[in-house]
């Protein structure tokens, strides 16, 4: 329930029947914990395309057992999910504000 900052009883009672709307937003510390652990599979939750493109990579280079450029992947797939979900709530809320 939104709390009413307002003494008008009318108005209290208009603004605590009105729906409360959820908005789809993309957790922060879950897409970063699904990108430490499974690297770019957890980038799927935050950005489709980046681990769609990173996850040939790191299969690639832990198959041949370069395991640096597995790692700087790996990091890169950490900082791609920040981004991205930081991206997609904002435009997520520039939607709602201008509605």
């Amino acid at each position: 329930m939104l709390p009413l900052m307002r003494t008008n009883k009318r108005e209290s009672i208009m603004l605590s029947t009105s729906p409360r709307v959820l908005f789809p937003y993309k957790s922060l510390a879950v897409g970063l914990l699904f990108s430490v652990i499974l690297g770019p599979l957890g980038l799927l939750y935050s950005s489709f395309w980046g681990g769609i493109i990173l996850l040939p990579f790191a299969i690639f280079f832990l198959c041949n057992q370069l395991y640096f450029l597995a790692i700087l992947i790996w990091i890169a797939c950490c900082i791609l999910s920040v981004r991205a979900i930081e991206q997609y709530n904002c435009q997520l809320m520039q939607v709602i504000i201008s509605q």
